[in-house]
């Protein structure tokens, strides 16, 4: 291995391979185990490779035939400056999500200007770049196992999939990020009244859960159970970033979507952002206002879609006389900075997440009043998918720490949960204690039983991720109550 190692230092070779793939090679494998759940899908991973290997393979070899009949300069220049150049265009697209232009034109200026007295030594750099992809081969095949290829499936039927509705109003859910519950929003933590709202909301004949909590605490942990009515417990504990395939468990063919679709109804997502579309889910919703074509390969966020303006074409231009299932997400009040980079303390973190709550009620308020005017039969739930996060400097330091502060726990999952519908579902309601038992309701309620076919925990979880207490938490039990009991890792 060292005599092939030095003669491929001392000889006058230069393999195009080692300059074009090597760093594509490299970089997807940092890619993936970085943000795996982001794009994990097949048409991402073939663009990666187009990307990342085959075009500055191709563009390699071009320039090579050039170099070999037009410019009678040393190829190890080209191969030098070809490593950097395509390194860094790699690490613009991977790691800033776009083209970094002003450093991509500085390091090609660089790397021309050095070539004279550094392309020699270029094929160390390919060596240690060899080097390198042994340990991050390891990592990811370490990564993938772990969190990939050894998870159990915990999605499966539901009994209520069977449930043939004796009613078919139209159904519309919207979903404010983030917007915590009546009680912990005038609690200590936001001291906000809030009262306006609630009386707004009483004029048009809501009624309210204010203990309703939300079974975990992220949108995508949230929502996989709510769509679906089973808990996950992140992964049995081995989620990392995020929940695993939980784009595909919100979007694809849950068995919440399946039941409406069962029953002869359209289903339609208007989202405000491309978030829950990342890495381009099998959707099974009938209508999304995001075409996929508009979803780019890389995870790059954009949160400026007019949802209203979709949901209001979507309400006057769908002839179909079949009942209508909406799901209508927004991405506000939403909850304070995700890390400590980004923390401006407590209190102003607090202040920053209040000052988006006028907003968000007249947006609610706006959409109540359209969907009122076009189906006043319509049954509206407004259903947040998890609290704000006040009283924590940044949201990730609930997932390094374990607390029994009741406050703090009740910021993470009291959710808003108003329900617009005829009163025979009051008693419907009463039962709807969490996100998981929200559709097993509703769905009993259409179905004409009067009582749901399964008891279903609604516990709230948390993951405790960076301390030696780290595993999957029990904060509220199925009565509501606050505890502090680490859940063990089997089923």
């Amino acid at each position: 291995m060292k005599a092939k190692i030095l003669e491929y230092l001392k000889n006058d070779h230069h393999y195009w391979w080692t300059v074009a793939v090597l760093p594509g090679i490299y970089s997807l494998l940092y890619l993936y185990q970085n943000n795996f759940t982001l794009i994990n899908s097949w048409e991402q991973f073939i663009a990666f490779l187009i990307y990342f290997i085959v075009a500055p393979s191709t563009a390699l070899v071009l320039l090579d035939l050039v170099f070999k009949k037009k410019v009678c300069i040393d190829r190890k220049h080209l191969y030098y400056c070809f490593l950097i150049i395509n390194l860094a265009i790699i690490l613009s697209l991977f790691v800033f999500m776009r083209w970094r232009w002003k450093p991509l034109i500085l390091v090609f200026i660089i790397t021309i200007a050095t070539s004279k007295y550094l392309s020699k030594f270029y094929k160390i750099g390919v060596l240690l770049l060899g080097l390198m992809i042994i340990p991050a081969v390891l990592q990811f095949g370490n990564y993938y196992y772990q969190s990939v290829y050894s998870l159990q499936e915990w999605s499966t039927p539901e009994d209520f999939e069977k449930f043939t509705f004796q009613k078919k109003p139209n159904i519309y859910l919207i979903q404010p990020d983030g917007y915590v519950g009546k009680p912990t929003m005038t609690g200590q933590l936001y001291n906000y009244p809030n009262d306006q709202f609630y009386d707004n909301l009483e004029t048009y004949n809501f009624n309210f859960n204010h203990n309703y909590r939300s079974n975990y605490p992220s949108t995508l942990s949230s929502n996989s159970t709510l769509f679906n009515a089973q808990h996950h417990y992140f992964n049995q504990g081995k989620a990392k970033n995020e929940l695993f395939n939980a784009r595909d468990k919100i979007m694809g063919a849950n068995p919440v979507l399946r039941t409406f679709k069962n029953n002869g109804y359209e289903t339609n997502a208007i989202l405000q952002s491309n978030y829950l579309l990342y890495n381009r889910p099998d959707v099974f919703y009938d209508y999304t206002n995001i075409e996929m074509e508009d979803i780019s390969f890389f995870p790059v966020f954009h949160n400026n879609i007019d949802y209203y303006f979709d949901f209001k074409n979507r309400l006057n231009d769908n002839q179909s006389t079949a009942p209508q299932f909406f799901f209508i997400e927004i991405l506000s009040p939403s909850h304070i900075s995700h890390s400590k980079t980004f923390s401006l303390g407590i209190e102003k973190e607090t202040e920053i997440y209040l000052e988006k709550i006028p907003d968000i009620n007249t947006e609610v308020n706006k959409l109540i009043n359209l969907i009122t005017t076009h189906d006043k039969d319509g049954i509206i739930i407004i259903a947040a998918d998890h609290g704000g996060f006040a009283g924590f400097k940044y949201t990730e330091k609930a997932y390094q720490e374990i607390t029994n502060n009741l406050e703090l726990k009740k910021s993470i999952f009291n959710s808003l949960l108003a329900v617009k519908a005829p009163e025979s579902f009051a008693p419907y309601q009463e039962r709807i204690t969490s996100s998981i038992n929200l559709f097993p309701e509703l769905f009993t309620y259409l179905s004409g039983q009067s009582q749901p076919q399964t008891t279903r925990d609604a516990s709230s979880y948390i993951i405790i991720k960076e301390t030696s207490n780290s595993g999957v938490y029990q904060y509220f039990n199925q009565d509501g109550e606050s505890v502090t009991i680490k859940k063990p890792t089997h089923k």
